[in-house]
Protein backbone atom coordinates (compact mmCIF):
# COMPACT_ATOMS: atom_id res chain seq x y z
CA UNK A 1 0.00 0.00 0.00
CA UNK A 2 1.27 3.50 -0.99
CA UNK A 3 0.22 6.74 1.04
CA UNK A 4 0.51 10.16 -0.96
CA UNK A 5 1.05 13.12 1.62
CA UNK A 6 0.34 16.50 0.07
CA UNK A 7 0.75 20.09 1.14
CA UNK A 8 3.44 19.20 3.85
CA UNK A 9 6.00 22.10 4.49
CA UNK A 10 9.11 20.88 5.14
CA UNK A 11 10.56 23.35 7.79
CA UNK A 12 7.34 22.22 9.71
CA UNK A 13 7.61 18.72 9.01
CA UNK A 14 11.16 18.80 10.61
CA UNK A 15 10.05 20.65 13.85
CA UNK A 16 7.14 18.71 14.46
CA UNK A 17 8.75 15.10 14.05
CA UNK A 18 12.25 16.34 14.49
CA UNK A 19 13.52 14.15 11.89
CA UNK A 20 16.67 15.53 9.29
CA UNK A 21 15.72 15.87 5.90
CA UNK A 22 17.47 12.67 4.82
CA UNK A 23 16.11 10.58 7.61
CA UNK A 24 12.86 11.74 6.63
CA UNK A 25 13.36 10.68 3.09
CA UNK A 26 14.47 7.64 4.05
CA UNK A 27 11.31 6.97 6.21
CA UNK A 28 9.05 8.01 3.61
CA UNK A 29 11.03 5.48 1.06
CA UNK A 30 10.50 2.67 3.15
CA UNK A 31 6.97 3.31 4.08
CA UNK A 32 6.37 3.64 0.43
CA UNK A 33 5.10 7.43 1.22
CA UNK A 34 5.73 9.67 -2.19
CA UNK A 35 5.67 13.27 -0.49
CA UNK A 36 4.84 15.85 -3.16
CA UNK A 37 5.33 19.62 -1.81
CA UNK A 38 3.68 22.89 -3.23
CA UNK A 39 5.34 25.42 -4.45
CA UNK A 40 6.81 28.30 -1.79
CA UNK A 41 4.39 31.27 -2.34
CA UNK A 42 1.63 29.08 -3.98
CA UNK A 43 -0.88 28.05 -1.53
CA UNK A 44 -3.15 27.71 -4.57
CA UNK A 45 -1.83 24.91 -5.58
CA UNK A 46 -3.11 23.37 -2.10
CA UNK A 47 -6.66 25.44 -1.96
CA UNK A 48 -8.34 22.82 -0.31
CA UNK A 49 -6.01 22.31 2.47
CA UNK A 50 -5.55 26.13 2.71
CA UNK A 51 -9.42 26.29 2.62
CA UNK A 52 -10.14 23.86 5.43
CA UNK A 53 -7.80 25.50 7.37
CA UNK A 54 -8.84 28.66 7.57
CA UNK A 55 -12.06 27.19 8.61
CA UNK A 56 -11.10 24.88 11.30
CA UNK A 57 -8.74 27.93 12.46
CA UNK A 58 -11.98 30.49 12.64
CA UNK A 59 -15.00 28.14 13.58
CA UNK A 60 -12.80 26.00 15.86
CA UNK A 61 -9.49 26.42 17.21
CA UNK A 62 -9.55 30.29 17.59
CA UNK A 63 -12.81 29.58 19.54
CA UNK A 64 -11.31 27.24 22.52
CA UNK A 65 -8.87 27.23 25.42
CA UNK A 66 -7.52 23.87 25.67
CA UNK A 67 -6.15 23.36 29.24
CA UNK A 68 -4.35 19.86 27.85
CA UNK A 69 -4.02 17.50 24.95
CA UNK A 70 -6.88 15.60 25.40
CA UNK A 71 -9.48 18.76 26.06
CA UNK A 72 -8.37 19.88 22.51
CA UNK A 73 -8.26 16.43 20.58
CA UNK A 74 -12.18 16.09 22.40
CA UNK A 75 -13.38 19.14 20.80
CA UNK A 76 -11.27 19.24 17.74
CA UNK A 77 -13.12 14.89 17.04
CA UNK A 78 -16.55 17.34 17.94
CA UNK A 79 -16.15 20.42 15.93
CA UNK A 80 -14.89 17.46 13.23
CA UNK A 81 -18.52 15.81 12.97
CA UNK A 82 -20.31 18.87 13.14
CA UNK A 83 -18.16 19.55 9.61
CA UNK A 84 -18.72 16.40 8.31
CA UNK A 85 -22.40 16.08 9.12
CA UNK A 86 -24.40 18.93 9.58
CA UNK A 87 -22.65 22.03 8.67
CA UNK A 88 -23.36 23.47 5.18
CA UNK A 89 -20.93 23.43 2.71
CA UNK A 90 -21.52 26.03 -0.16
CA UNK A 91 -19.22 24.55 -2.86
CA UNK A 92 -21.55 21.24 -2.90
CA UNK A 93 -24.68 22.94 -3.30
CA UNK A 94 -25.24 24.09 0.64
CA UNK A 95 -25.91 20.63 1.83
CA UNK A 96 -23.71 18.59 4.86
CA UNK A 97 -21.16 15.78 3.32
CA UNK A 98 -22.64 13.52 5.08
CA UNK A 99 -25.96 13.92 2.35
CA UNK A 100 -23.74 12.94 -0.45
CA UNK A 101 -22.78 9.74 0.88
Amino acid sequence: MSLVVVGLDLKMLSRSHNLEPKIRFEWANQEQITLLYIQPGKPIQNGYVERFNRTARNEWLELNLYEDIERAQLLASQWQWTYNNERPHSSIGGVPPRQLL
